[in-house]
């Protein structure tokens, strides 16, 4: 099916390189931090949005971060920056929310899209 919008497409890719960020700061902090493998460990990790200037925080464990974004489809959002016309909220928490992409996330080059 694919996404019908190129905006849809860009607001995707966005927050596929926010969810990037995420596992390469989890890798890198697992490599400084012995500690950080535990489980309980907490991290601040960035709001997966599509908002391109969007610097929001989310403090999750280790172990609730590998859970909550184990699907390739969901991501980790703060309240009120999902995006319904390409996503739904699947987990509504306290301080944040997993959303799930109604396509598969595209791959990108890594590079911001304007919003």
């Amino acid at each position: 099916m694919g996404f019908k919008k190129q905006s849809e497409l860009r607001r995707a890719e966005n927050e596929v390189i926010f969810k990037e960020y995420n596992e390469a700061l989890l890798d890198r902090v697992n490599a400084i931090l012995p500690e950080a493998n535990k489980p309980s460990y907490e991290i601040a990790f960035i709001c997966e949005c599509s908002e391109e200037t969007c610097q929001d925080r989310i403090e999750l464990s280790v172990e609730q971060f590998k859970r909550l974004t184990n699907h390739p489809r969901r991501f980790i959002l703060k309240h009120h920056h999902e995006q319904e016309d390409i996503e739904q909220i699947v987990e509504l928490l306290p301080q944040f929310e997993v959303v799930e992409k109604f396509e598969l996330p595209p791959s990108t080059d890594g590079v911001l899209n304007r919003t």
